[in-house]
């Protein structure tokens, strides 16, 4: 379950962690036992919230937003979404029926559909009947149906109740056909898309190009290729693509430096090597987040990064770099994360860094509880 207040995303999402603060949750009386109406009742710095009598899943506030790749350490802890209850009033609630279980959803319709930020069906029994359900929360900014058995033509019915929605996390959706991106493109507001470990292919995945107030696009693990590239680029509003698991390779990364507001970059797991490096992602200045875990890149590339001085974020965990890329990084002045677990080095070269680079915060150990990012890799 991920939202962008952003942001989940996974997720993120999203899955990316600098802590947040989340105030207490108070639950109030039913009328005599009776629904109250959903409507949300404005007072002071608070507002009422009304559920089903008999529940509908669970409820979180404000889930935070999650940095580009980089997994949450920790959500905010749900409440039961049954009865009334008090939030504060600025609060984004995020709805989640249940993971795993199919959840009676026709009740929905009771609740007042601007109280409802995210709705997120994430590894939910779905069902046709629940999609014409759900489309009654018709105010969503966030929709999450990863994992689930969503099928195109339920999908659709969710997007037409919301056509303001802003993201949109489909992952792990194997029914979803090429024809559920006629729907996702004609989504004109959508600024996050997660379509990643789907079954579309790669034409299909060309439709995408379309959508040109998209900042943020996941394809790991689809069947993204070098001909993706050459369409994505052309993207104008695009800022993060994951391209994890997907068969890019160096010669396609050379399209990429048309995308001028390409910030986060992610190539775990692909075949890009050195000569990638050299080649496409030096002439890319404006970089600020880029994983190459699990790439082949060597000490010699990570020597080609000497253009890409904005630098903040740099993912090396699985690869064969050594400690000799020191005096390289150090021409980083902006660097704040290095994350090098399952590499040749260990907690003492991570130290030494550390003094080189104060502002970089270094980590070779496969777990992490750093006090400034709250993080664990």
């Amino acid at each position: 379950m991920r939202s962008i207040t952003l942001s989940i995303t996974k997720i993120a999402v999203s899955c990316f962690l600098i802590g947040s603060s989340f105030a207490s949750v108070a639950f109030a009386k039913e009328n005599n036992g009776k629904l109250i109406s959903s409507a949300a009742t404005q007072n002071g710095k608070t507002r009422t919230v009304v559920f089903p009598k008999r529940g509908v899943g669970t409820y979180y506030l404000d889930i935070p937003d999650y940095d580009f790749l980089d997994p949450l350490a920790h959500l905010p802890v749900g409440k039961p979404a049954k009865g009334s209850v008090t939030v504060p009033q600025g609060a984004k609630i995020t709805l989640e029926p249940g993971y795993g279980v199919q959840t009676d959803l026709r009740e929905l319709k009771t609740i007042r559909p601007e109280d409802i930020y995210a709705f997120s069906l994430e590894g939910s029994l779905v069902s046709k009947d629940i999609a014409r359900n759900a489309s009654s929360l018709n105010k969503l900014t966030s929709l999450d149906v990863a994992g689930t058995a969503i099928e195109d033509a339920w999908l659709d019915v969710l997007l037409k109740a919301n056509p303001q929605l802003k993201e949109l996390i489909s992952s792990t959706a194997p029914k979803l056909t090429d024809k559920a991106l006629d729907s996702i493109v004609s989504m004109h507001a959508l600024q996050k898309l997660d379509i990643g470990h789907t079954r579309f292919t790669e034409a299909g995945l060309h439709k995408v190009a379309a959508m040109k107030n998209l900042q943020w696009l996941d394809l790991a693990g689809t069947n993204a290729d070098d001909r993706t590239l050459a369409v994505l680029a052309k993207m104008p509003a695009l800022t993060t693509l994951n391209l994890s698991e997907t068969r890019v390779t160096d010669k396609g990364l050379a399209a990429l430096k048309e995308c001028h507001s390409l910030k986060n970059l992610g190539l775990e797991h692909t075949a890009i090597t050195d000569a990638g490096l050299k080649d496409a992602i030096s002439k890319m200045p404006q970089l600020e987040e880029l994983n190459l875990s699990a790439t082949k890149v060597t000490d010699a590339g990570i020597g080609y990064l000497d253009g890409n001085a904005n630098l903040r974020k740099l993912w090396l965990r699985e690869t064969v770099v050594t400690p000799a890329i020191t005096p390289a990084l150090q021409r980083h002045a902006k660097l704040e994360q290095l994350e090098v677990q399952k590499t040749k080095w260990n907690s003492l070269a991570t130290h030494k860094i550390g003094e080189l680079m104060p502002k970089l915060h270094a980590h070779a150990q496969k777990l992490c509880s750093c006090k400034k990012y709250q993080r664990t890799n």
